[in-house]
């Protein structure tokens, strides 16, 4: 590898691929909570720069149905979350 293809190597690392998205990930049985929904609204980081998801966690299905019809309402889309962790 040469020096200009390590410099681009490394600038390609800073750029961040998807924390301008708003996204989604519904769990299911996560220790004692029944339905825990984890949503990134695109804005908030650690102090690393890597992606801060806010959880709520609900005991029925109503609620929690309810909470993700008022996210995708907000703009947030589904997590592909299984797909990365199937691969």
């Amino acid at each position: 590898m040469t020096l200009a293809g390590l410099s681009d190597a490394i600038t390609r690392k800073k750029i961040p691929s998807n924390n301008t998205m708003k996204n989604y990930r519904l769990s299911y049985n996560v220790g004692r909570a029944k339905y825990v929904v984890s949503h990134h609204d695109g804005i908030k980081t650690y102090p690393d720069g890597s992606t801060f998801y806010d959880i709520a966690i609900f005991k029925n299905k109503v609620d929690t149905n309810n909470f993700i019809k008022s996210l995708i309402a907000d703009g947030y889309s589904a997590g592909n979350y299984h797909a990365v962790v199937n691969k």
